[in-house]
């Protein structure tokens, strides 16, 4: 209840039910300003069958606060949605919210929003600022039902964090107007004959990787997987290097897993740049091991250390109208 003062979190604390019970809402009105104390935080849900739920529904002249009692940034941890979150049905909903100075270390993830294997919340008309450590962290097969109209800025990185995981199912990452940073290695392929993931990048996506971490697509000849990123000529999608150093990430890798049974890639109106650590064994932009995927039209593939595509094996990916440029050698690889 919003009655003109703030409310002082000394603990964290968590939302979700036991053994069957109804699913718990926490309702905060439009207006409140919520201070935590040094190393508290709010947990939403918990496991895989533990549900929980927030309405933080604000409006423009009545934003909801969440902010550090002392006003430090990473003082408190922030909000933390566990993959219970989601569990029978359960959704959460920040809307006009301000989310400031998060960050510290607890709960399941630094960052003023951290997502375990869960899609929610929806995230509408927010600000996410002051954070010791990225603004929003997704772990797992995690990402927000909906991000819209979201600002960050002043966090100790202003992009969504994403960790390092295998995809065995479908996931998209939203054009969000800020970019994502890879964390570790994503790979996209399926097991026992489940079906075959993909992974889409939407128009005007940047993803940044850090030190030592890809895409893998597909893996042995029999798992397969798919990447779609089609960009457009005035929203293109962006692979770099967080680091902005040339050598800076592994690249994209297409395994001979990545067309079997049919299935295909395609890059279309992106940049893939500052890659050619050997994480893939080869330095290179794109690696396609025995493989004739994916299909690379409209790209630029620049700036990368070593080749800017390399070919193992029988591979022979359809490539047109591209702009090699920039790389320590300015061709396609054969070996």
């Amino acid at each position: 209840t919003n009655d003109g003062i703030p409310y002082h979190v000394l603990a964290s604390f968590s939302v979700w039910n036991y053994n069957g019970n109804p699913i718990p809402r926490l309702t905060i009105e439009a207006g409140t300003q919520i201070l935590f104390q040094a190393g508290a935080g709010l947990q939403i849900g918990h496991l895989s069958d533990r549900g929980g739920d927030i309405s933080a529904v604000g409006t423009l002249l009545e934003p909801i606060v969440f902010d550090a009692m002392s006003g430090l940034p990473g003082d408190w941890v922030g909000l933390y949605f566990d993959n219970g979150s989601d569990f029978g049905g359960s959704q959460s909903t920040l809307d006009y919210c301000e989310i400031n100075n998060a960050g510290g270390a607890g709960l399941g993830g630094s960052a003023g929003i951290a997502l375990h294997l869960t899609q929610q919340p929806t995230i509408t008309n927010c600000s996410i600022t002051n954070s010791a450590a990225h603004a929003i962290n997704l772990d797992g097969i995690a990402h927000p039902a909906l991000i819209q109209n979201l600002t960050i800025s002043g966090n100790a990185v202003d992009a969504i964090a994403v960790a390092g995981h295998t995809l065995s199912v479908d996931q998209t990452f939203d054009s969000e107007g800020v970019p994502y940073e890879v964390l570790g290695d994503l790979f996209v392929w399926n097991y026992n004959g489940n079906p075959v993931p993909r992974l889409t990048i939407a128009p005007g996506n940047t993803l940044q990787f850090a030190s030592g971490a890809g895409i893998q697509i597909g893996s042995w000849s029999d798992r397969a997987g798919e990447l779609y990123a089609v960009g457009t000529f005035a929203d293109q999608i962006t692979f770099t290097s967080s680091s902005g150093v040339t050598g800076g990430w592994d690249g994209i890798y297409f395994s001979n897993g990545s067309d079997f049974n049919t299935t295909s890639s395609t890059l279309e109106f992106c940049v893939i740049e500052k890659a050619g650590q050997t994480g893939w064994g080869y330095p290179a932009g794109v690696v396609c091991d025995n493989t004739y995927q994916p299909s690379i039209t409209n790209s630029a593939i620049q700036n990368n250390d070593g080749y800017a595509v390399y070919l193992t094996g029988n591979s022979f990916p359809a490539m047109s109208s591209n702009i090699i440029t920039g790389n320590t050698t300015d061709a396609t690889a054969v070996a």
